[in-house]
């Protein structure tokens, strides 16, 4: 049998950059993280899922990615931890 090889697309690896109250917080997270490192994410789509967290509320996280190697989203986590975001490196 022939297993299909997965494309540049299809990477699992995303970058939570933070969940917020707010839809307007994520998108000016998104417009933050994109200016300072750009450079770094290149063409990384961003989505902003709304989410509820049991009695605490509805929070919109921030993601960006897929990316195929692990190593792009680890290094703009360490970048972004110091401007005290609380990203994660998650898998989908």
């Amino acid at each position: 049998a022939i297993s299909p090889q997965p494309s540049a697309a299809a990477g699992k690896h995303m970058l939570q950059v933070g969940a917020v109250r707010s839809r307007a917080e994520a998108e000016k997270m998104v417009e933050a993280v994109r200016q300072k490192h750009g450079a770094k994410l290149g063409s990384a789509p961003a989505t902003i899922d709304e989410v509820v967290y049991g009695n605490m509320g509805t929070f919109y996280r921030v993601r960006l990615g897929p990316f195929v190697d692990a190593a792009i989203p680890g290094q703009v986590c360490t970048a972004l931890r110091p401007d005290g975001y609380d990203c994660m490196i998650v898998t989908r």
